[in-house]
């Protein structure tokens, strides 16, 4: 992975950009030879936006996963919350 400090991010930015956009990339910025920023595709982190259906899908799906707590059953948000302010 090619590493720039940000001087040289701040005076060649398209140069870079053309190079992450051909693949070359990512490339790590530094500031005082600390990474501090990545210029990569935007591909992987697109928002991928889901239908209603899927998403309640990904929930329930989620929500089987989750351990039961019998503490809470039968306990109301408005108490839950009361609680919650205590601790």
């Amino acid at each position: 992975m090619l590493e720039v400090g940000v001087l040289e991010a701040k005076t060649r930015l398209s140069a870079l950009l053309d190079a992450v956009e051909r693949g070359e990339g990512p490339i790590v910025i530094t500031r005082h030879g600390k990474r501090i920023a990545v210029l990569s595709r935007e591909e992987p982190y697109v928002d991928k936006k889901l239908s209603g259906a899927e998403l309640v899908a990904k929930l329930k799906a989620f929500r089987e996963t989750q351990k039961p707590c019998p503490e809470l059953d039968g306990l109301s948000w408005e108490e839950f919350r009361a609680d919650a302010w205590r601790s």
